[in-house]
């Protein structure tokens, strides 16, 4: 889920970008190509998640506050669900024919840009669904199943340069989502590792998840140390979950009932249980302050899009596809430096 106007950091590089622009050539090598779907095929796509399952786990809570309306606690799941899928299928729409004259020129760049990947990590096939935005609201771009969902408001009067850096972020949730060893040796750069068995969360926490469609999979812990004493390591997951109870009409953006916190999980007969401090209102987490610096040094500080071990490869995806092809980037610190060089190496070597 990439909130361009707030969150993306790629606006550094679109000056940079438009350089790799040069006429297209059917006959060039393709990494990947975009299918344009209309009004009808998008309505299909954008209520169904085949590969993560995010229908099956969004929470009524969640759904509600993207439909900007209230929870009622006697509606079933199934029938905020049902109201749900209606919802999304109104808000898909179809491309002009000045959108699709972008769409082309941008999928030359992102082939050029993507040349010497991996072929084994590409995914090739990738759909294309423009929104109203009323789900996650102005421009708010996110992934399901192959396909990039792109936000209208982002496509008025837009340039390559202005697309490519979120669409390379974008790109990295559908290679990671199609590809378990490359999401893995990705992950694992930064210090995440699958959990074996399954995740159980406490009802206080579980009723108030919200799920990330870029990375619906929360099954990736880090060990956490706590430097100043010498209590054992840690192993945690980075969860976001409404900072409310409920959906507040005076509160209508979706972004600002995201609360991110990493939560401790321990072994159990059953799985790996998902532990929370005292609740009182809101939930806390069961982690001291003096993990958080394990965390932050192991991510590095390349990204401030720390709310999945996804976005943060996604970022650093895009950054590594810039620094191959010699487009100038932000000031990395040492060990950012780092990471981009073992992620370049891992992406095309």
């Amino acid at each position: 889920m990439r909130y361009l106007m707030a969150m993306c950091i790629g606006f550094l590089f679109f000056g940079a970008c438009k350089k790799t622009n040069s006429v297209q050539n059917p006959k060039a090598n393709k990494n990947i190509a975009f299918e344009i779907l209309d009004a009808a095929a998008a309505k299909k796509m954008i209520c169904t998640d085949r590969k993560e399952h995010y229908f099956e786990d969004v929470r009524s809570l969640e759904m509600s506050i993207q439909m900007s309306e209230e929870l009622n606690k006697n509606s079933s799941r199934d029938e905020v669900l049902t109201r749900y899928v209606d919802y999304l299928k109104n808000d898909a729409i179809s491309f002009s024919d000045v959108d699709k004259k972008l769409i082309l020129s941008l999928e030359d760049t992102l082939n050029q840009l993507l040349l010497n990947v991996k072929q084994k990590w590409i995914h090739p096939n990738i759909k294309l669904v423009k929104l109203k935005g009323n789900c996650y609201g102005p421009g708010v771009f996110y992934t399901r199943d192959d396909g990039i969902f792109i936000p209208s408001d982002q496509l008025v009067n837009a340039k390559v340069g202005d697309l490519i850096s979120v669409f390379l972020h974008e790109i990295f949730h559908i290679m990671s989502r199609y590809n378990e060893d490359f999401r893995r040796k990705a992950y694992g750069l930064i210090g995440f590792e699958p959990i074996e068995g399954n995740l159980n969360f406490p009802d206080a926490l579980n009723e108030r998840i919200l799920l990330n469609p870029d990375g619906v999979n929360m099954a990736y812990a880090i060990t956490l140390y706590n430097e100043d004493d010498n209590d054992p390591p840690i192993k945690a997951i980075p969860v976001i979950h409404s900072n409310s109870e409920n959906y507040n009409t005076n509160n209508p953006s979706f972004f600002s009932y995201i609360q991110f916190d990493l939560f401790r999980i321990t072994k159990t007969q059953n799985g790996n249980q998902v532990n929370i401090g005292k609740i009182d209102k809101m939930v806390n987490p069961d982690i001291e302050d003096q993990y958080y610096p394990s965390f932050f040094d192991q991510i590095h500080d390349n990204t401030q899009y720390i709310i999945h071990p996804d976005e943060i490869m996604a970022d650093n995806f895009m950054f590594a596809i810039f620094a191959h092809n010699n487009i100038p980037s932000i000031e990395f610190s040492e060990k950012g430096k780092q990471l981009c060089d073992k992620f370049q190496n891992l992406i095309f070597n």
